[in-house]
C-alpha cells in the first residue's frame, strides 16, 4: 500500500509539472491572415490592488512591445497608439488584461499572485491569438521592509519573466524583406 501511495504521488506530480502552465488559443487561419503591425493597445485591470498601476501597466507595455519587434512584428510606438489607435494602419491590435495583481501579506508571510492574458484581433475583429498565464511568488521573513521589498518592490523582472511567457506561444512574424545588394552595388 505504501508503494501504492508513493507511486501514485510521483504520478501526480509528474503529470503536474509537465502540463503547459501558458494556456493558448491559435486561430485556424493566422497563417493566412498573419500580421505584421501590432498595436499594444492600454492595459485592462479586471481589478484594481496596486498602488502602482500606472508604472505596471506602463511596463507591460514597453516589454511587450520590444518582446513583439524581437518576434518579427512591427510594434506601432505606444504614444501613436494612445493618441490615435482607432486610425492606426495595425494590422492588429493586441490587449492586455490584468485579471488578478493580489497582494496578502500576514505575521512574516507576504505573497503576490498576478493573472494576466493577451488577445490579438485583427483589424477586422477576429481573434488570431490568445494566451493566459498565472503566477505566484512569496516570502517568509521576520524583516519587514526586506519581505515586502523582495516581492512587491521587484515587480519589473516578474513582468519581464510573465511577459515573455504569454509570448512565447505567438508564432513568430514574417522577417522583414530587405533589398538584396548585389556585388559591386556601391560602386559608381
Amino acid at each position: 500500500m505504501k508503494k501504492f501511495v508513493i507511486a501514485l504521488i510521483l504520478l501526480l506530480t509528474a503529470a503536474y509539472g509537465c502540463s503547459p502552465s501558458v494556456k493558448k488559443t491559435i486561430s485556424p487561419g493566422f497563417s493566412e491572415t498573419q500580421p505584421s503591425t501590432v498595436a499594444v493597445m492600454p492595459v485592462i485591470w479586471d481589478s484594481s490592488g496596486a498602488k502602482e498601476d500606472a508604472e505596471i501597466a506602463a511596463l507591460f507595455r514597453k516589454l511587450t512591445a520590444g518582446k513583439l519587434r524581437a518576434l518579427n512584428y512591427a510594434a506601432l510606438p505606444l504614444e501613436d497608439v494612445d493618441s490615435k489607435w482607432t486610425d492606426s494602419n495595425a494590422d492588429a491590435f493586441l490587449y492586455i488584461r490584468i485579471r488578478a495583481w493580489d497582494r496578502d501579506s500576514f505575521a512574516g508571510y507576504v505573497s503576490l499572485r498576478v493573472d494576466a492574458s493577451y488577445e490579438m484581433y485583427s483589424k477586422d475583429g477576429v481573434r488570431l491569438w490568445s494566451a493566459e498565464y498565472s503566477t505566484k511568488e512569496s516570502d517568509l521573513n521576520l524583516d519587514e521592509r526586506s519581505r515586502e521589498y523582495g516581492v512587491f518592490g521587484t515587480y519589473e523582472p516578474r513582468i519581464e519573466r510573465l511577459v515573455e511567457a504569454l509570448l512565447s506561444t505567438l508564432p513568430p512574424g514574417e522577417p522583414a524583406k530587405t533589398a538584396e545588394k548585389k556585388f559591386f552595388q556601391w560602386l559608381p
